[in-house]
């Protein structure tokens, strides 16, 4: 999407405070195209005016526009075929149906997650795990919470998980430190984001070993990872099986 890549472009001349809604636009442009300007807005933590600065500072003379842009794209991705679809099979507005098939969908998900596991790259995982100094855990857009649950949860058993905090910061400022005794575990599923990859390529330089969670091999922060594990995220509704309901 080309409005997309111009943010990205843009984005590190970007002052702070519209650098961080763009950033949240480039992770969430479902929610750009679906949500008011003020939902958007309140999101990613900053004024609606801001959002309607980002959308003068990419050409546009009103924020409408600019959505209408990530509508297209949107419709266009088959986000409509979803709804017609969505209409035909559940008819009756069953909203057990409709559970029952987005838990199956859910199912179906995680055994190809099994599936695809790797024994030798699991066991490569778990090797860099103990062995790290610092393992940092890094989640796209609204998948942040994610980070934080694996870090919690993780540290019943493990001292070296870090979630770094603070979502106004770049994802490599985060990692500043990061170097060859540690690794960088980043969660990522489409619409994938810039910053994402940028700390990838960061870790990489900076001799860490990188490994990924993400929905699909031809995800670009495969090639960036010693391992990626994939866990798709099909599903009958208009929102991926990960979200949190």
């Amino acid at each position: 999407m080309e409005l997309l890549e111009n943010i990205g472009d843009a984005l590190p001349d970007l002052p702070r405070k519209l650098a961080r809604a763009a950033r949240y636009v480039l992770d969430r442009p479902d929610h750009v195209a679906l949500g008011s300007m003020r939902a958007v807005a309140q999101s990613c933590g900053v004024a609606p005016t801001t959002m309607q600065r980002l959308a003068h500072e990419m050409g546009f003379d009103s924020y409408d526009k600019f959505r209408a842009v990530f509508q297209r794209e949107l419709v266009g991705q088959g986000f409509g075929a979803k709804v017609d679809a969505l209409q035909d099979n559940f008819s009756d507005l069953s909203q057990g149906k409709l559970a029952l098939t987005h838990l199956e969908s859910v199912r179906e998900n995680l055994d190809s997650l099994q599936a695809s596991l790797n024994g030798a790259a699991v066991e490569d995982f778990a090797r860099s795990l103990h062995r790290s100094r610092h393992c940092h855990i890094i989640a796209g857009g609204t998948l942040s919470w994610l980070a934080s649950f694996t870090e919690v949860t993780g540290s019943m058993a493990l001292s070296n998980l870090v979630t770094p905090a603070g979502p106004a910061v770049d994802s490599t400022e985060r990692i500043a430190h990061i170097g060859p005794e540690d690794m960088l575990l980043v969660i990522s599923v489409s619409p994938y984001a810039r910053e994402i990859i940028s700390a990838l390529e960061y870790a990489r330089d900076r001799g860490a070993k990188n490994y990924a969670v993400t929905d699909r091999p031809s995800s670009p922060v495969v090639p960036l990872c010693r391992h990626a594990f994939l866990a798709p995220t099909a599903s009958p509704h208009y929102f991926p099986s990960w979200r949190r309901w």
